[in-house]
């Protein structure tokens, strides 16, 4: 009797043939919202250092007067 040739690993893989029109779904990118978060931090540092140049700006002129 002949030995049973065996397959070891995995078998090549078939050529698939997706039907026209066939829609592939991605899974969608991160980057919008990472964009969005670091553009809200910048705003926030924005209203601070404009809120400060306006307490810096009345303090000097407080002191300008006298």
């Amino acid at each position: 009797m002949q030995p049973q040739p065996q397959i070891i690993g995995e078998p090549a893989a078939q050529h698939i043939v997706f039907p026209e029109g066939a829609i592939f779904i991605e899974k969608p990118s991160s980057a919008p919202m990472i964009i969005g978060v670091l553009m809200v931090i910048a705003g926030l540092f924005g209203v601070l250092s404009g809120a400060w140049g306006l307490m810096i700006a009345t303090d000097t002129i407080a002191f300008l007067m006298n």
